[in-house]
């Protein structure tokens, strides 16, 4: 019985390992062989439109928060309002003064105020793109807020869209390039996800990260396999592999360090597309034949 829906995440417990690359390559590489659609759950700084190019169909805002308001015209000036905010986002002067980005939208103020004088106001936090990419797969992105919160919210309506545009497009793969780190956007990513690429370096901070990770995928018992850029830039390879063999982790391949990436990059390409025959290339090539094999797709 075939699935209702299948997505890979690319995930990476610590930022600047080369998520982006490998997510953008991989893209390319199923373009050429089924159907994909492309998601960024990356809200706070997406990249993966710049790698892609991006022609923009669609842009709305999202009113994923909350915000107090003083309705002045009921308010007393008790200050109890002020004195209940626990973020201390509500100043008392003549009249009580909401410290916009200090307010969390938790409404202990508006369930406080004897006079019902405040009440919550949606704003936007960020905003939801859907397009093509110049290779014409779509793409769903979005953009938070310089400042705002609730990003995990925002990468729910990221991938709930881009599962709309499977399901219209009779899709066969969902590709997300999640967030760095293991905050609430990386759950939001992880989530429901049918496979967890990891990528991490061979240094101590990132084999940390990627354990975290680890950790994620195995609580909400998601297959993962491991990818390991630019192997060969340190020593500390032999102790990750040994690592990761110990604890069952599966590797589905290695990336050398390549510049190739670098020019890929500054020419705004995926490495499989701009240098096919370089190193990184030609392993990422591999990866992709793993991937789809261990997934038994295409």
């Amino acid at each position: 019985m075939p699935m209702e829906k299948l997505e890979i995440t690319v995930i990476s417990g610590k930022g600047g390992v080369g998520k982006t690359t490998v997510s953008s390559s991989l893209l390319y590489l199923f373009h050429n062989r089924m159907k994909v659609v492309a998601a960024d759950a990356d809200v706070d700084t997406p990249s993966l439109h710049l790698i892609l190019s991006i022609e923009v169909a669609e842009k709305k805002p999202l009113f994923l928060s909350s915000r107090a308001k003083i309705r002045e015209e009921l308010c007393s000036s008790c200050g109890i309002c002020a004195e209940k905010c626990p973020f201390g986002a509500i100043e008392m002067g003549e009249k009580p003064m909401v410290i916009e980005y200090m307010c969390d939208g938790c409404s202990v103020c508006e369930k406080a105020c004897p006079l019902n004088a405040v009440e919550l106001v949606p704003f936007a936090s960020g905003n939801l793109i859907v397009g093509r990419t110049r290779f014409g797969f779509p793409i769903v992105t979005a953009q938070l807020e310089v400042g705002e919160h609730n990003s995990g919210l925002l990468v729910n309506e990221v991938r709930r869209k881009a599962f709309e545009i499977y399901k219209e497009v009779g899709g066969d793969v969902i590709l997300t390039d999640g967030a760095p780190g293991i905050g609430c956007p990386v759950i939001s990513s992880l989530s429901a996800t049918e496979y967890a690429v990891i990528v991490t370096e061979p240094t101590p901070e990132a084999l940390q990260g990627a354990d975290r990770i680890l950790e994620i995928t195995r609580h909400f018992r998601i297959p993962s396999g491991i990818i390991i850029n630019k192997y060969n830039m340190s020593g500390f390879l032999e102790k990750m592999v040994r690592h990761f063999e110990l604890n069952g982790s599966r590797i589905l391949g290695m990336i050398p360090l390549d510049f190739s990436v670098v020019e890929s990059i500054s020419n705004a390409r995926p490495v499989v597309e701009h240098k096919p025959n370089s190193g990184a290339a030609v392993a990422i090539k591999s990866i992709f034949d793993e991937l789809v094999e261990v997934l038994d797709i295409g």
